[in-house]
Formats: C-alpha cells, structure tokens, sequence
C-alpha cells in the first residue's frame, strides 16, 4: 500500500494505481497527533477506488483514544462489504469499538474474519454463507450468540478461535457449527461475565481449551475428537474455596466421552479434578484403544499419581507419554498457543 501511494503522488501517470488494490491495509498511528491524518488518508484511498473487488481488508487500531466515529469506521466497512471482501481484520488494541455495522454479519462473500475488542449485539439476521474462518478476541458479547455459532449462519465454518470474550448476559451460548474441524477456546476470564459455552459439534476434529472449569460439551462432541487439549487454570473450588472435600467428577466425564481421540494433553489442575472424583477407578475402567500420545502436567500429591496411574491403565494402546510437574501451569497458554 504504501509504495503504491508514494508511486501514484511521484508519476500522474500512476495516479490510478492505488484505485484497484485487491488487499488494503491500515495502521492507526500511535501518535496521537496523526489520528486525522490517518482518517484523512483512508477516506482518499477508499474515494479512489474504483468497482473492483477487495480480497482483504484490514483496520489495526492502537490508540486509547481517537477522534474517528464510529459511523466513520462503519463507512469503511460497508465499503469493504459493497466491494465483495473475502477477508476482513479489524483489531484494536487499547480501546473498545462501540458498534459494527449488520452488513458485516450478513456478506456473502466473507471467507475469513477477525474482531478483536468490540462490543458486540448481533442482530436477528446473520447469513455468512463462505466463512471459513473466524478469530474473536477480547469480544464483549451483549446478546445471545447461538444464531451465530449455528450452521444456520456459518454453514462452511471450519475453524473458530475463541480469546478471553465474555458476556453481557446470563444465557449459555450453545455451538452446533456441523462443518467446524477445529476449535480453540481461552475462556480465562476472571470476571463473572465469563462465556458460557455449550459444545453440540458433531465432526469436531481438534480443540484446545484453557479455563478455570471443565467446558460443557456433549457426547457427540467428545466422540468426534481426535486431537484435545485441556488447560484447567483455576484449583477445584467449592464456594470460592479451596476445600479438600470437594467432589467433583466432570473432569472424568470428559475423559470417559472421548472415545476416538489419538493425541491427548491434559494441563494445569486438571489431574487435580480427576481426583476430586470418588469414582475415578471405575469411572476409567472401560479402555480407550486409540489414544497413541498423551501428555500430563502434574503436582508432586501422592492422589495425582494415583490418577496417573488410572489414566495409563485406560490407553492400552499408549505409545507417547509426557510428564512434567508444576512449571507447565505457567507455560500452558504458551503451549497452546501453538498447539
């Protein structure tokens, strides 16, 4: 972009060369002086362009505070939407955009999309009929979301990325995307406005969670995972304490719904929920044959090594076997980050 400006300003000659650009690209300047300056820049590069398509569209914002409205920056966006954009990016860093406008939530060309910092009410219509990928972080939800984590919505979604959004609601967001193959959720928030998700996803191939509880998902979706990583952040707490005589056997549940998985890492305090379940011996007793890769993180307790020992009686097949102790629950989001 940039060297399509100097060239159009230095020859007349190329003074259309930035009026059919496939990929834009902005960055709001962190100085606050040049706020205008951008805003002013952006206006001529999109009054410029002619009737062709936009493959890609992106908006970075740095600034805690700015002079540009929130209709102004929805112009842009429609701009991208009338112009058939396939992927869009609109991230900002240090302040929340109020609004975006539905067009955005209905474009038909959309293929892949990533928000970041937005308070966020949907609309009753939402139609993404090409997306194929989605990144949310920092998403202040003010309304449901089942319509749009539905394949109703986002028929083709394949891959969802989920970072630390919260609600603004006391509704469970229910998730039934048929077509989703990999789904990573971050939902350590520490606010009470955390998301509340519940998994119906019946060709889910891989999923990383990192949370303070055990995530809500069905038996279809355990029975559908290949690959599973889970990241409990927070010690099993009853009343907001910790308490010894605490049981709880969700952690189990999980393990005892995935059936078909072949690479497993289980992280933070999740070895801790397994032993805050009374039944743990026979809840484990039915084998799992396919899981051939399992990595754990532990505390030195003499229940977690009872719970490991449990755990490698349930994979027969087991070829791969990891185990690290405490420093893991400082790397874990380091691990699966790039898991």
């Amino acid at each position: 972009m940039e060297e399509a400006i100097k060239t159009s300003v230095l020859s007349k000659k190329w003074r259309h060369v930035c009026s059919s650009l496939p990929n834009l690209e902005f960055h709001e300047s962190s100085t606050r002086w040049y706020v205008d300056d951008f805003k002013d820049v952006v206006d001529q590069i999109l009054i410029g362009h002619n009737e062709s398509d936009i493959t890609s569209f992106d908006l970075y914002f740095w600034n805690k505070e700015s002079s540009l409205s929130t209709s102004h920056l929805n112009s842009w966006i429609n701009f991208a939407v009338r112009h058939n954009v396939q992927r869009l990016t609109l991230l900002s860093q240090n302040r929340q955009i109020e609004q975006l406008p539905s067009c955005l939530f209905s474009c038909i060309t959309l293929t892949h999309m990533e928000l970041s910092n937005v308070h966020l009410k949907l609309s009753t219509t939402l139609r993404l009929p090409l997306l194929k990928s989605l990144f949310l972080t920092k998403i202040e939800f003010v309304n449901l979301t089942n319509m749009l984590f539905s394949s109703s919505c986002c028929p083709v979604l394949e891959e969802l990325h989920i970072f630390y959004c919260y609600q603004n609601h006391a509704n469970t967001n229910v998730f039934s995307l048929s077509n989703l193959k990999l789904l990573r959720l971050f939902n350590d928030v520490s606010d009470v406005r955390s998301l509340k998700v519940k998994l119906l996803i019946s060709h889910l191939h891989k999923f990383v969670y990192i949370g303070r509880e055990p995530p809500n998902l069905s038996i279809e979706t355990l029975s559908s995972l290949s690959v599973a990583h889970f990241t409990l952040s927070l010690h099993p707490t009853n009343s907001n304490n910790t308490d010894p005589d605490f049981f709880d056997d969700s952690a189990t549940k999980i393990l005892t719904g995935l059936r078909n998985v072949e690479a497993l890492t289980l992280t933070a305090f999740y070895l801790e929920f397994l032993t805050r379940d009374r039944d743990l011996s026979a809840s484990l007793a039915t084998p799992c044959y396919s899981l051939k890769y399992l990595r754990l993180c532990m505390h030195d307790t003499e229940n977690q090594v009872r719970a490991i020992n449990l755990l490698l009686r349930s994979y027969p097949n087991l070829q791969h076997l990891s185990i690290s102790l405490n420093q893991c629950i400082l790397g874990g989001l380091h691990i699966l980050k790039h898991a």
